[in-house]
């Protein structure tokens, strides 16, 4: 069974080659001209070589009497010298090319990461799916409408621009349940890439704990149920991180007794948590509440997110839907399609958008009898 996913490094280099293009179309194409150069150049000298090889199988006893043989190694050696020039100065140019190319890398690779949320979402449901082509063309006009600046601002300002567009037209496509599970993703490819985020914790934080049976007595039955208890003390032995909070739980019961009745455990100016734990990431308090005030998860998430300096509140409040922006945006190999809930009725919009004067003409209302 052969696989045809893009892998995220190939969709890197995909990337970085449409925002070189873009910055600097004279340095992509001359890059593409090397490229095609050395092909030639490699070709070249494989001809010279083969052509050598058959010469010699076929001489005389004698190599150093053959004319031939040496009027062709001759003339290979002046290409060869000539070939080795011309790599030599394309050397120095590809130098310059490639700091332009570096210097974008960042950029390629967060959206290479993104790429990835959009396919993760597919298994949230199967009608979330999205064309490597549309999410290039949302790159393409990303770098159109970001801020200019100089090299380092440019290539943070493309991000932003990159990461705003991308969640306002996926919003566009999901459920209103999965918008903020679609941040999450986001948000996570982020601190992943910043290096903080562990995967093993990651992996523990989505699927939980398959531990059934304490190992030691609950200390707070009254309050802690023991399978809570059981993913604690899963995760004193599994997580490096934590591998101190049964303990931890054991010496302070009633600060977490009293986190456990806070309404607002996740706010953590709110409510006294322990030292240790105040001084820690926001996530991993967040998989610490997953065990005992799992209702409070997803306002801890929504925090996580609205913190997270390269997103913040916009990512928690998806953009309201706006059929013009979407009308505007679309081709004619790109229909719009309004998939309707029950009570559902996009008539209203349409009849607004119908008003414009550039549509008014085109507009054709096609009933099948529902409606």
């Amino acid at each position: 069974m052969l696989n045809f996913m893009v892998t995220e490094e190939g969709l890197e280099d995909q990337m970085l080659s449409v925002v070189v293009k873009h910055e600097d179309s004279k340095k992509y194409e001359m890059r593409n001209q090397f490229i095609t150069q050395e092909a030639e150049n490699n070709r070249i000298k494989k001809e010279l070589e083969d052509k050598i090889l058959n010469q010699i199988a076929g001489a005389s006893s004698n190599l150093l009497e053959d004319d031939n043989l040496i009027q062709t190694l001759d003339q290979s050696k002046a290409q060869y010298i000539q070939i080795e020039r011309q790599l030599a100065d394309m050397m120095v140019n590809i130098k310059n090319i490639n700091a332009v190319r570096d210097h974008f890398k960042p950029v390629a690779k967060r959206v290479a990461r993104y790429f990835f949320c959009l396919s993760d979402m597919a298994n949230i449901n199967a009608m979330y799916q999205y064309s490597l082509k549309w999410y290039e063309m949302i790159f393409s006009r990303s770098l159109d409408l970001s801020e200019p600046g100089d090299k380092n601002t440019r290539s943070l300002n493309i991000i932003k621009e990159f990461t705003k567009q991308l969640y306002n037209n996926v919003c566009q496509s999901l459920f209103e349940c999965d918008k903020l599970l679609f941040s999450y993703l986001m948000c996570l490819k982020v601190m992943d890439e910043k290096g903080e985020l562990d995967q093993i914790e990651n992996r523990f934080m989505l699927t939980g704990g398959i531990q059934v049976e304490p190992k030691n007595p609950n200390p707070a039955s009254h309050w802690l149920n023991n399978i809570s208890w059981c993913t604690i003390e899963e995760m004193s032995e599994k997580i490096p991180h934590f591998k101190t909070l049964r303990k931890d739980f054991e010496e302070n019961i009633k600060m977490w007794e009293n986190i456990y009745n806070s309404q607002t455990p996740h706010k953590i100016d709110e409510v006294d948590w322990p030292e240790k734990y105040v001084e820690d990431s926001m996530y991993h308090r967040i998989m610490i509440l997953k065990i005992i005030r799992p209702d409070k998860v997803i306002p801890a998430i929504q925090d996580l997110i609205s913190q997270e300096k390269e997103l913040g509140p916009l990512f928690i409040q998806p953009p309201p839907f706006d059929l013009k922006r979407n009308y505007e945006e679309a081709k004619c190999t790109t229909p719009i399609i309004l998939i309707l809930s029950p009570g559902a009725d996009p008539m209203v919009e349409l009849d607004k958008l119908s008003k414009h004067p550039s549509i008014r003409k085109r507009m054709t209302s096609l009933s099948l009898g529902q409606g």
